[in-house]
């Protein structure tokens, strides 16, 4: 875990240096010496979301440790009518890994009919969300 929370420390430190030589000098990223009216508007908007979204990201996992403090949110658009939305907002408040692969696998098999064949091997966490806030389309 302290592998993680480091590695996300680099990269958030990484993002947020990104982002302010990118709206304090745009002409550092730009492939031209003088940069273009729209590299420095970009550099300046990356700038403005990139800092913040860094200093978040750095933050945010050393203020809420554990899965009692994990927020889900998800939400799922149905491509052919897109005004069909679900979403779910909620807290985690449990996370295992058993069982985890044998879930993926049974919700795979129901809809395609077969085990799914995302999975590289890697770990998986089953999440057990209290649902504070659920959206569903009208059925009308």
């Amino acid at each position: 875990m302290n592998v993680l929370l480091g590695a996300n420390a680099v990269g958030a430190v990484a993002s947020i240096a990104f982002a302010l030589v990118g709206g304090v000098r745009p002409a550092a990223l730009s492939e031209s010496g003088t940069p273009s009216a729209g590299e420095r508007f970009y550099g300046w908007m990356y700038a403005t979301r990139g800092v913040p979204l860094g200093v978040a990201a750095l933050v945010a996992p050393l203020a809420w440790s554990g899965p009692a403090g994990s927020l889900v949110a998800i939400g799922i658009v149905d491509p052919e009518q897109t005004q069909r939305s679900w979403s779910m907002r909620g807290k985690v408040v449990a996370a295992t890994t058993d069982g985890a692969e044998e879930h993926i696998n049974r919700v795979s098999h129901k809809y395609i009919g077969r085990p799914y064949p995302g999975y590289g091997g890697g770990r998986r966490i089953l999440l057990t969300v209290e649902v504070e806030k659920l959206h569903v389309p009208f059925a009308g």
